[in-house]
């Protein structure tokens, strides 16, 4: 199942209109091998997204939040995978491109998530989802939609659902949309899809919301003590492993544990974890090797309660393999690495982008492993 989800949050100001970043939040579960056309739902995403991208106006800010695409089966598989500033196209494909569709779609999270992130409670946002399907981890998307509407500044959530046939599914889609005073397409093809996406986007960031005066101040009340919290963990930790954390705090519903990079503002991060997992839980480490902070994070409040460096070190990996084989035989390839849960080994076109493949094998084969050999002849790499 695939979404995006484009956001737009709009800055308060008495007399001018103003746009805030644009995150959009991309399915990468498993149904996106899913075919329409002949073609993988996935191959026409990428496609899509690249046009998308490369029509972007370089001054606004654009980021992307990824889901479903490192473990099967977790609910808590979102990542912010492109932080919000200015567009890199090329860079911005690359990273969309090395996304493996693998897991489950946690629809409801990610539009709560987005709208957390773009602050909905002090300042408008708006939100585009583009669905295959509906929510797979047994949350209500109609309600929480309804929730976010009636708690923000000004929320809205424009919908499209790709591929989605059944009458039940557009209507849980369509709630979301119905439920927040946005607009809701369908799209059946590649073509039916530029056109729908075109049309929410335009509807959320083409018009900027004229900000309501803001009243005059009263008095400032007694700031409320916030309550204490505490984060223990190893110093270091490799890249993309679980963090163990220990810690102590309020441990309200949904209060949560997370990691971000020292330059992100309270309120983002790259993983999280929610405290109700208890004490100690795990949260995964970023991707890229560097200094980390972990946080407890109060969501009622959205405060930061504690704070802890971490430093993330990258893992050393080797492959050994014959420089020549025949096409479409047996390859035995010999490598080490931290083998987590579901990495692999691969063999791709030397062109083709980081997560993209011919053949792969996951490393619990062991040491050494068989890939299969591209049919066609010609230069590979193994990755």
């Amino acid at each position: 199942m695939r979404a995006w989800l484009i956001g737009l949050a709009l800055a308060g100001c008495a007399t001018v209109a103003a746009r805030a970043d644009v995150i959009i939040v991309y399915d990468a579960s498993n149904s996106m091998w899913g075919q329409v056309e002949g073609r993988h739902k996935i191959e026409i995403a990428r496609e899509v997204m690249g046009e998308l991208v490369a029509d972007w106006d370089p001054a606004e800010p654009l980021g992307l939040v990824a889901y479903g695409h490192r473990r099967e089966g977790d609910c808590g598989d979102i990542e912010v995978v492109v932080q919000p500033g200015p567009v890199d196209p090329t860079a911005f494909v690359a990273k969309v491109e090395s996304l493996v569709p693998r897991g489950k779609t946690p629809l409801t999270d990610a539009v709560r998530q987005a709208a957390e992130l773009l602050r909905y409670r002090d300042v408008p946002a708006t939100v585009v989802l583009l669905s295959d399907g509906i929510e797979t981890c047994d949350a209500d998307p109609c309600a929480v939609a309804a929730e976010l509407a009636a708690a923000g500044v000004a929320f809205t959530a424009h919908v499209v659902g790709f591929d989605v046939a059944e009458a039940e599914e557009q209507a849980q889609l369509r709630c979301i949309a119905d439920n927040t005073g946005g607009l809701f397409r369908t799209a059946a093809d590649s073509g039916e899809l530029r056109e729908a996406l075109a049309q929410v986007a335009e509807a959320a960031i083409a018009t900027p919301v004229e900000p309501t005066p803001a009243p005059a101040p009263e008095p400032e009340p007694e700031p409320e003590a916030l309550p204490e919290a505490t984060l223990a963990a190893a110093p270091s930790v490799d890249v993309a492993a679980a963090i163990e954390v220990a810690w102590t705090g309020p441990g309200a519903p949904r209060d949560y544990v997370a990691i971000a990079g020292l330059d992100q503002r309270d309120g983002q991060y790259i993983n999280y974890t929610y405290a109700e997992a208890g004490s100690p839980l795990a949260v995964t480490a970023p991707a890229e090797p560097g200094l980390y902070e972990v946080r407890y994070v109060e969501q009622s409040s959205n405060a930061v309660l504690a704070r802890l460096e971490i430093e993330v070190v990258d893992v050393p990996a080797s492959l050994t393999a014959p420089e020549v084989v025949q096409a479409g035989s047996p390859v035995s390839i010999d490598w080490t690495g931290p083998a987590y849960d579901r990495d692999y080994v691969s063999i791709a076109a030397a062109d083709q982008s980081p997560g993209a493949y011919v053949n792969y094998t996951y490393v619990d084969a062991g040491s050494p492993l068989v890939v299969t050999a591209p049919a066609d002849p010609g230069l590979y790499e193994v990755r």
